[in-house]
């Protein structure tokens, strides 16, 4: 009964809201095909950096409090996973990943045990500000996995890194990842936005799961075109993102691939 409300009183943008609380599932070299909870509205964060794929942060909290229902994510999981089911795509973790720090929502440990019941492993990415809490370790001891961001070893250098730095541009990001990789061994060093290869999942919408997937993922020419033929779909619509500077096109030996335009913070 209580399901059958939450879709009758819903319309409009709440309904809009509630349809990005979880995103399609896309290649990761650790959790397989991980299927995205957007549990935090963007972009609300503990943290501000400069940094920041995603911006500027416009809501900075230190304090838990509710953003969704629990239900609300547990409905929409169930949807984005029949629609998986029904293209054929398997799903190998549930994984929070949101606009914003995942924490922050004091219903995480009630959403992780709704979600339980699927039988898919669930994993949390956290930039770890709020671990002195013992309830926000009590919710991620529920987890399969979980994904600790540790920026400095000292509160003056995390403060240089986070607030005296510039972006990255995606070149250099890329020329990164080949410098610690031949120093440590490519066994050592993980580019989190490295290629996955060309199973990429499809939504239909060709122009919002390219934006989607090159937002975490550089995706190869490759896997590009044949995500176009998939969709039948030519390859006017890269020339137009490219024109609209919502792609960046990169070369790396020898290999073209194709990044959204990473967000600079003003």
């Amino acid at each position: 009964m209580e399901k059958t409300l939450l879709r009758v009183i819903v319309g409009g943008d709440v309904l809009k809201n509630m349809e990005r609380l979880v995103f399609r599932p896309v290649p990761s070299r650790r959790l397989g095909r991980s299927l995205g909870v957007n549990n935090i509205p963007p972009k609300t964060c503990s943290y501000s950096c400069v940094y920041c794929q995603l911006g500027r942060t416009s809501s900075m909290l230190v304090d838990r409090r509710v953003f969704y229902e629990p239900e609300q994510i547990l409905m929409q999981v169930e949807k984005k996973i029949d629609e998986a089911a029904s293209r054929g795509e398997r799903i190998d973790y549930i994984t929070f990943v949101p606009d914003g720090e995942p924490t922050l929502d004091i219903n995480l440990g009630k959403e992780v045990s709704l979600l339980k019941h699927i039988r898919a492993p669930i994993a949390i990415i956290t930039n770890a500000s709020l671990l002195w809490r013992g309830d926000v370790r009590e919710d991620l001891l529920a987890a399969d996995f979980v994904s600790l961001k540790v920026d400095a070893v000292s509160l003056d250098l995390w403060r240089r890194i986070n607030k005296w730095v510039k972006p990255a541009k995606e070149e250099n990001i890329n020329a990164a990842f080949q410098i610690f990789a031949k120093r440590l061994g490519n066994d050592r060093v993980e580019y989190l936005i490295g290629y996955e290869g060309n199973a990429f999942a499809s939504t239909g919408d060709i122009r919002e799961d390219l934006l989607s997937i090159t937002a975490v993922h550089p995706m190869r020419e490759e896997a590009v075109k044949e995500l176009l033929r998939k969709n039948g779909v030519g390859w006017q619509i890269i020339d137009e993102l490219l024109r609209n500077g919502e792609l960046v096109k990169l070369e790396y030996e020898g290999n073209t691939y194709y990044i959204r335009k990473l967000v600079k913070n003003k």
